[in-house]
């Protein structure tokens, strides 16, 4: 079941296995084609006079191939697919990046604002951007000696909008700290950001408007895995002679891509080689 909650309203439950469900699809930001999806009607009324526009929810019932997103260059795998988010499965992002950005802010933020499904750290700042492969090494669940690499490979550098502007709850309280949902000194993490990591469409990829890059999105190589708090990093590609990791996918790619007007990529048959 899931719950909905939010200030000085009632408490909504959606019972997502015996509650009234109809079949549909959906678009999905960033996603060139319709995905089949759930909707339960229940959660309509509470939604849409919480919101103050017609919604309704939705659970996506299968997965995201990413050669129909924006990354589909530099999906090279055809396993590569997502469920939820508008990039790729993971996002990487070490704290030394995160330390750097700070120091050209007028306050400190957190790594979590980021989002990140893996935060790094031990390198340094923008680091991530440089590597083309990593490995996690596991451990057995009393704690032995590394047993298995997770593999991930590095997909492109991590396009960002307007929601890292935003404080989030879990950056915890404190003086000077902003509230949840806030984002009184967001225009100045936009401009600082978009100042310093400012990307060029044709070395990094499809850019969102003058989005800025920060983090990595990356891809794992197993169907199912697991990586601990405290695994140890292992980097296992650089990147040489290429200007970004985009572009050092790209290049791997079997394929010829095109980019239309909405900024989705068209396959154009397999590349020429000699």
């Amino acid at each position: 079941a899931i719950t909905l909650t939010a200030p000085n309203k009632t408490p909504f439950e959606v019972d997502l296995l015996t509650q009234q469900q109809r079949r549909c699809s959906t678009r999905w930001m960033g996603n060139s084609t319709p995905l089949d999806a759930v909707h339960f009607p229940a959660a309509d009324q509470w939604l849409t006079e919480h919101l103050g526009l017609p919604c309704g929810l939705c659970q996506l019932v299968g997965e995201r191939k990413l050669r129909t997103t924006r990354l589909a260059p530099v999906a090279n795998d055809p396993r590569d697919s997502c469920r939820f988010q508008d990039g790729a499965p993971l996002t990487v992002l070490s704290e030394a990046s995160v330390e750097d950005l700070n120091r050209h802010l007028s306050h400190s933020l957190k790594p979590c604002r980021f989002r990140a499904n893996i935060v790094i750290k031990g390198c340094g700042a923008f680091e991530e951007n440089t590597w083309t492969k990593i490995a996690f090494e596991t451990t057995s669940p009393g704690g032995g000696a590394g047993v298995a690499d997770v593999g991930v490979r590095i997909l492109m550098d991590d396009y960002r909008c307007t929601m890292v502007t935003i404080a989030q709850a879990h950056e915890g309280g404190g003086v000077g700290c902003e509230p949840a949902g806030t984002r009184p000194r967001g225009h100045e993490v936009s401009q600082v950001m978009k100042k310093l990591l400012a990307r060029d469409a044709s070395t990094h990829g499809p850019l969102p408007r003058d989005n800025p890059n920060f983090a990595v999105f990356a891809a794992p190589e197993q169907d199912e895995a697991m990586v601990r708090v405290g695994s140890r990093v292992c980097v296992k590609g650089l990147l040489k002679d290429a200007p970004s990791i985009f572009a050092h996918n790209e290049r791997l790619s079997a394929e010829r891509w095109r980019l239309d007007e909405n900024r989705f990529w068209h396959s154009e048959g397999l590349k020429n080689r000699l």
